[in-house]
């Protein structure tokens, strides 16, 4: 029998608040070290931070950086960030990426 879905305990405002304190400069030295390359970088705002926080209890992904731009042909560097809320490790975890214009799925 599976186990039951313990509900769900929201997140203080005070956790929440600790827990942006303690990403904010590690996002800030990653913008730094992508712009210093030339690289385009992108990060996730508190705002948003907050709202995964009181929505979801699983890895999210905070930041993400690339080459800019990509000769015909080349190859792009491609980094992300992301972090695990749980109380619980996580493995086998799995990013797909897609660039450029992509046909609709049809089914």
């Amino acid at each position: 029998m599976a186990q039951k879905k313990k509900t769900k305990t929201p997140r203080s405002p005070a956790e929440i608040k600790k827990a942006w304190q303690k990403l904010e400069p590690e996002l800030a030295k990653h913008k730094r070290d992508h712009e210093r390359q030339g690289e385009t970088f992108r990060s996730i705002t508190r705002e948003e931070f907050e709202t995964k926080m009181n929505r979801a209890k699983s890895p999210m992904i905070l930041s993400q950086g690339w080459t800019n731009p990509v000769p015909p042909g080349g190859t792009i560097n491609y980094s992300i960030g992301i972090a695990n809320p749980d109380p619980f490790e996580w493995f086998s975890l799995a990013v797909s990426v897609s660039f450029g214009n992509r046909n609709p799925i049809a089914s």
